[in-house]
């Protein structure tokens, strides 16, 4: 899965494919290879984001994503960090709180902003 993922093709075909397998897989062994993929800064944007996203379908302890995602959200910009800020609402780590107050504090990207507002309202609740 590693290869297919780092493997160049026209689209990224390959790459993607290998993703929707890991999706529709829902294992927790998917964790570790889709973390590596949404930190790897050689491959494309949309790829990294795609193996963000596809954290909300595997099944699997929260805080073993939480590192990793959390790091993300203070590295990244536009629509990946965006994906990062929904991936943590969505699988509800209530542990990313204070890095999304404090993302909403210093950050002046305004979408991201709003939708880091939302997640902590919702983590809050939990």
């Amino acid at each position: 899965i590693r290869h297919q993922i780092a493997s160049k093709t026209m689209g990224n075909r390959l790459a993607n494919r290998a993703l929707s397998i890991l999706e529709e897989g829902e294992s927790p062994v998917a964790i570790p290879v889709l973390l590596e993929t949404s930190t790897n800064k050689t491959l494309p944007s949309t790829l990294r984001q795609r193996a963000v996203r596809t954290l909300n379908y595997v099944k699997g302890d929260e805080e073993a994503i939480a590192p990793t995602l959390i790091n993300l959200l203070k590295q990244e910009k536009g629509e990946l960090l965006q994906q990062v800020i929904e991936t943590l609402q969505e699988r509800k780590v209530k542990s990313a709180l204070p890095a999304l107050k404090q993302f909403v504090q210093e950050s002046e990207d305004v979408p991201a902003v709003s939708k880091a507002k939302d997640a902590i309202a919702n983590l809050s609740k939990l």
